[in-house]
C-alpha cells in the first residue's frame, strides 16, 4: 500500500512540475498590435496596442509597455504600485506617419513574471493610385 501512495505522489509531483512553466507563461502580459498592413506613403495611421494580463493588483501588474518603430523607441508607459494600468485589459493608441515600409514592435512586462518578448508587425507602402 505504501508503494502505491509513493507512486501516486511521484506522479502528481511530476505532473505539477510539468505544468508550472506553463502557468508562469500565462501570467506574462499578452500584446496584440492592430494597424493596417499597408499605408500610402506620408499618411498617418493609428496603431492600437492591446494588452491583456491576468490581473493588475497591488503587487502583480504590468509595470511597463514599450513601442518601437524600425528599432527606435517611440512610446513608453511606466507603471508602479501607485499608478497601475487601468485594468487587466487595456489599449493604447499611437498616431504614426508612414514614410517607408516599417516594422512596429511592442512589448509589455509583468512586475512578477516578466515579458513574453516583443511582438512585431510589418506595415508596407501601398502602391500609388
Amino acid at each position: 500500500m505504501n508503494k502505491m501512495r509513493i507512486g501516486t505522489f511521484v506522479v502528481a509531483l511530476l505532473l505539477s512540475l510539468g505544468t508550472l512553466p506553463g502557468m508562469a507563461r500565462a501570467d506574462k502580459p499578452n500584446v496584440v498590435l492592430e494597424c493596417p498592413d499597408k499605408a500610402a506613403q506620408g499618411t498617418e495611421i493609428v496603431l492600437k496596442v492591446h494588452v491583456t494580463h491576468s490581473e493588475n493588483t497591488f503587487l502583480h501588474y504590468v509595470n511597463w509597455l514599450r513601442v518601437k518603430m524600425n528599432g527606435e523607441e517611440i512610446k513608453e508607459w511606466e507603471y508602479s504600485i501607485d499608478h497601475r494600468p487601468e485594468g487587466a485589459r487595456f489599449t493604447k493608441e499611437i498616431r504614426l506617419r508612414i514614410h517607408q515600409s516599417s516594422e512596429v514592435e511592442a512589448e509589455a512586462n509583468c512586475s512578477i513574471h516578466g515579458s513574453k518578448g516583443p511582438v512585431r508587425k510589418e506595415i508596407g507602402i501601398a502602391p500609388a493610385p
